[in-house]
């Protein structure tokens, strides 16, 4: 996250209205809090239309840089995913049900 902010609602909002990054928070949340790109990566399979390798870039490329730079997870050593800052706050919002973070179907 930038060192001296906090993240808003409104940014909340923003990086949880993607169906595939709220299935990544809620593996996330579902776990002792630690889990492998890889096991993020097999979260989004029932993305049917995406193949393992198409989902493992969305993850990579598109996803963990969007979450980390505002610190709802932190990248860890040997691909490990953890919580940062504000994933209470992210997962907060998920289970509150707002509009952002409808089901996760499209």
């Amino acid at each position: 996250m930038h060192s001296h902010e906090t993240i808003t609602d409104n940014r909340l909002f923003e990086l949880l209205a993607h169906p595939q990054r709220r299935r990544m928070l809620r593996r996330i949340a579902a776990t002792d809090g630690t889990v492998t790109v890889d096991e993020l990566v097999d979260s989004l399979a029932i993305d049917g239309e995406a193949t393992h390798e198409a989902r493992a870039i969305a993850v990579h490329h598109r996803h963990l840089p969007k979450l980390e730079e505002y610190g709802v997870v932190e990248s860890g050593p040997g691909g490990a995913v953890e919580p940062g800052a504000a994933f209470d706050d992210a997962v907060s919002l998920l289970r509150r049900g707002a509009p952002c973070c409808g089901p996760d179907q499209r």
